[in-house]
């Protein structure tokens, strides 16, 4: 595991810094582990987001004819769409 260096400075109200405060605390958390696991949870779904894919011509041309094949079902997939779902059993 990699050490901890840096540091991150934040400019918060007094009003923002008693709920990062209280929250922890009532968890039996330090503050900074708190702030940085949320903060970690917020960020990682957002990175996700803004994913570039990159492709030549050809490459976009062979996707895009993949994207306008019919589609095809075979009886097993037939099977799996139509059967009633976990939650409706």
């Amino acid at each position: 595991m990699e050490l901890k260096r840096r540091r991150l400075d934040l400019r918060i109200t007094g009003e923002q810094n008693a709920v990062l405060q209280s929250a922890p605390e009532a968890c039996d958390e330090a503050t900074s582990d708190s702030v940085l696991r949320n903060a970690l949870d917020s960020a990682r779904p957002e990175l996700a987001d803004l994913h570039v894919f990159v492709a030549s011509e050809s490459q976009w041309s062979g996707f895009e004819a993949v994207l306008e094949r019919d589609i095809t079902l075979n009886a097993t997939m037939i099977s799996l769409l139509t059967a009633p779902s976990a939650l409706e059993q």
